[in-house]
């Protein structure tokens, strides 16, 4: 399925029990992520992209109104809990274009099960809210083995849907 930025984003309709779900997989971009800027500040480059991306997460929910959409992925910034990734402008964006696809971010850190993580995730699972209501943190792990090798900067997260 075609998207707007196809350097960081992906998307396709998955056949599900239920109804069909398209899922909208994202890497925003992190703090020094300079895009196609030479000179871009620390930041600004994901100021850029939320609101596009935004915008087409309400688009596709425009195009597919018997269909629930999933957008997946690296949101470098925590949500919820103590701050410890991302900025509070950027927290404040994201939410409103979450808010405005009618969708709810069901990975926030208040959502992980309590001593899993050291910090709350960065990477995301945010659904239409119907599916939200449905929806839980599973289970949470570390980006580091059994032996304590640092895999990853990054946590896993698995979320359960319940079926209707």
């Amino acid at each position: 399925m075609p998207v707007e930025d196809s350097n960081r984003t992906v998307a396709a309709i998955l056949s599900t029990p239920g109804r069909p779900l398209l899922v909208y997989g994202t890497v925003l971009p992190w703090h020094t992520d300079k895009g196609s800027a030479e000179k871009a500040r620390n930041w600004e480059e994901q100021y850029r992209v939320i609101p596009m991306q935004g915008r087409e997460w309400a688009s596709l929910r425009e195009q597919y109104p018997d269909v629930d959409l999933c957008v997946a992925g690296d949101l470098n910034m925590n949500l919820g809990g103590p701050r410890y990734y991302g900025t509070r402008e950027g927290r404040e964006m994201l939410r409103a274009a979450l808010d405005a696809a009618g969708l709810v971010c069901v990975t926030e850190t208040e959502r992980v099960p309590a001593g899993k993580l050291h910090q709350g995730p960065i990477d995301h699972l945010c659904v239409s809210a119907p599916l939200a209501r449905r929806s839980k943190v599973h289970d949470a792990w570390e980006g580091v083995d059994a032996e304590g090798v640092h895999l990853s900067d990054h946590s896993g997260v698995v979320v359960e849907i319940e079926e209707r």
